[in-house]
């Protein structure tokens, strides 16, 4: 089994919230109370006072620790992952490449400081890797590279031999394919693309680095058994009101300076 693992590299929460609050209203609207105490504080923050709610996200997210502000990331990834999901898929079918490609589901977990987005189940259709033009014009550099002018002759026999080594070889034809997707180049062009999505659903994250390989157990499955149904958990909701407490303290600060 074949997972490709994404390393997000930058995070803005703020900005993430500024975008998402019309999805947080429609996900929160006539459920926030089964979410807890402060999801549903928030929630109707943004619906009664969306001014006095931007600047208590901001108090909270400042007071957040790094472990906290990857887990509103990974909860943010994994709420909307069906939709990301679809839409990368979409995306994929876009390339030549892309469409010999296909996995079931991204999802997202924390990695000891580090977030994960990771796309589950890969299955390669191989033959219509090794068939594309993107294949072909590696092959081509990588003969021409190391054998100069001998290189064009070469790059034909060598497509036609991976091709033909679908059926025949493969493990070899699982393993040549496998250090394509690896290349610098198409691994950028699958973060760009995981990066695009995921910004067009209203999540601000960059990618840094794809990793392609395979997995010994589904983290997506483990991921979805640890998820409650409390949208924060206890520490976070202490977090949350503390900073709506001290934003309201700083108002009637602010009012009785002004009286």
């Amino acid at each position: 089994m074949l997972e490709a693992r994404f390393r997000v590299s930058d995070i803005d929460l703020m900005s993430t919230y500024r975008r998402l609050v019309p999805k947080i209203k429609e996900k929160l609207g006539g459920s926030a109370g089964r979410y807890g105490f402060a999801a549903r504080l928030i929630y109707r923050m943004i619906c009664d006072a969306p001014e006095a709610a931007e600047g208590v996200m901001n108090n909270i997210l400042s007071k957040l620790g790094e472990e906290q502000r990857s887990e509103i990331i990974c909860g943010a990834v994994n709420s909307y992952a069906l939709d990301i999901t679809d839409k990368l898929k979409d995306a994929l079918l876009k390339s030549e490449v892309g469409r010999s490609v296909s996995f079931d589901s991204i999802c997202s977990y924390r990695e000891g400081n580090a977030i994960i987005l990771c796309a589950k189940n890969i299955d390669i259709d191989y033959r219509a890797l090794v068939s594309s033009r993107e294949f072909h014009s590696a092959v081509d550099k990588t003969l021409l590279e190391k054998t100069g002018a001998f290189g064009g002759i070469l790059s034909v026999a060598a497509s036609k031999a991976a091709e033909a080594a679908v059926s025949a070889a493969p493990e070899m034809t699982e393993s040549a394919a496998l250090k394509f997707l690896s290349r610098e180049d198409v691994r950028k062009k699958a973060a760009e693309m995981l990066e695009n999505v995921i910004n067009e659903q209203g999540i601000a994250l960059g990618i840094s680095d794809i990793a392609i390989e395979r997995s010994e157990y589904d983290k997506a499955i483990e991921v979805s058994l640890t998820l409650e149904k409390r949208l924060f958990s206890v520490e976070y909701e202490d977090v949350i009101i503390g900073a709506v407490t001290e934003y309201l303290a700083g108002i009637t600060a602010d009012s009785s300076v002004k009286e």
